[in-house]
């Protein structure tokens, strides 16, 4: 376990140190503050050259509107983003995904959608 001192979880850790030396190229990112804490490490990590899978259904922010903008508009240009039943299918699959695929932005367009309308609605 790596504490974090800061909203990103990269700053004054030494998270990108450790993956390195185990070999981990993809972060799978959930977290309380889609808007701070996840933005914040997804543009660290991105920075660093790390895939990145983003649960969708694992976040959550200060308010709906936030947290939809965060996951419909800034999250995926950096990486994928996914629910949680999608991820999991994945990693058990073994699908290493590349930064900036699309195939699980695409596979969860309309269940984002229902977050919306559930979120607003």
């Amino acid at each position: 376990m790596i504490p974090k001192r800061q909203w990103g979880a990269f700053y004054g850790t030494e998270l990108d140190l450790q993956m390195r030396r185990r070999g981990l190229t993809t972060i799978v990112l959930c977290g309380v503050a889609t808007e701070f804490g996840v933005e914040s490490t997804a543009c660290d990590a991105d920075e660093r050259g790390y895939a990145q899978v983003f649960v969708e259904d694992a976040m959550t922010g200060l308010n709906a509107e936030s947290h939809v903008n965060s996951v419909a508009r800034i999250l995926p240009r950096i990486g994928q983003v996914g629910l949680t039943v999608e991820v999991i299918a994945a990693l058990l699959e073994k699908r290493c995904p590349e930064p900036r695929v699309d195939s699980l932005t695409n596979g969860s367009a309309k269940a984002r959608g229902r977050t919306r309308k559930a979120q607003t609605g």
